[in-house]
């Protein structure tokens, strides 16, 4: 199939870009998975849980994760999400828990390698409703704007999902295996303490649906616990 009857999707092993990558296969669209390394903590272990996605929900077109690689270590110094120091719990503010630049790297990076390939149309899984989401909508159609000034205005930026909560996600696609919520896992699981954790943890809850990545027992305790 030619690259540019394809669809790009980021892929970032979180619950919501794996239900973001379900939809557009069962839009019947022709997709192109891709993972953006920045050098976060958690890189490593969302990388692994993207491609188990990609494996397990339906292969991608080319049959694969592609990984693309944007440092953003210089940038962000010794924030929390390049330490894994004092990472944001439940009851932290939204400002702690933002990542500066990080959704605007993203989605220009992977942006940047599609379209070198002929993909014009990408897919980002943002969801809704939240004071959060409303920032990420306007951040990414800032993005759109400043990619079309400099690629061309053929290129398109979709959140399908944006309309839609986190628990509707899950009553719709289930536990979708292989996912990974969190943002300082402990080897290949979720920390449980994370606002990533609880906001997953809430929204299965929520939806009547056992989580089968949810941690076993009692964390230990961690000294970034905020």
């Amino acid at each position: 199939m030619p690259f540019f009857a394809m669809t790009g999707v980021l892929v970032s092993g979180g619950y919501k870009s794996a239900a973001l990558y379900r939809h557009c296969l069962e839009q019947r669209l022709a997709v192109a998975a891709v993972f953006v390394k920045t050098g976060l903590r958690a890189d490593p272990v969302a990388c692994h849980h993207a491609a188990g996605v990609v494996r397990a929900h339906g292969p991608a077109a080319d049959g694969r994760l592609t990984t693309v690689e944007y440092t953003m270590q210089d940038a962000l110094g010794s924030h929390w999400s390049i330490t894994g120091h004092k990472v944001p719990g439940p009851s932290s503010a939204l400002d702690d828990r933002n990542i500066p630049g990080l959704l605007p790297a993203i989605v220009t990076a992977a942006a940047a390698f599609l379209i070198r390939l002929g993909i014009v149309k990408i897919c980002v899984g943002l969801t809704a409703p939240s004071q959060a989401a409303d920032r990420d909508l306007a951040t990414l159609r800032l993005v759109e704007s400043v990619l079309r000034s400099q690629f061309g205005s053929a290129i398109e930026l979709y959140a399908p999902l944006s309309s839609r909560t986190l628990v509707d996600l899950v009553r719709e696609y289930g536990t979708l295996d292989l996912t990974l919520s969190c943002l300082a896992p402990i080897g290949f699981g979720p920390c449980g303490e994370c606002f990533k954790c609880v906001e997953r943890r809430e929204a299965f809850r929520a939806a009547g649906v056992v989580d089968p990545a949810a941690p076993d027992g009692p964390r230990p305790d961690r000294s970034w616990r905020t």
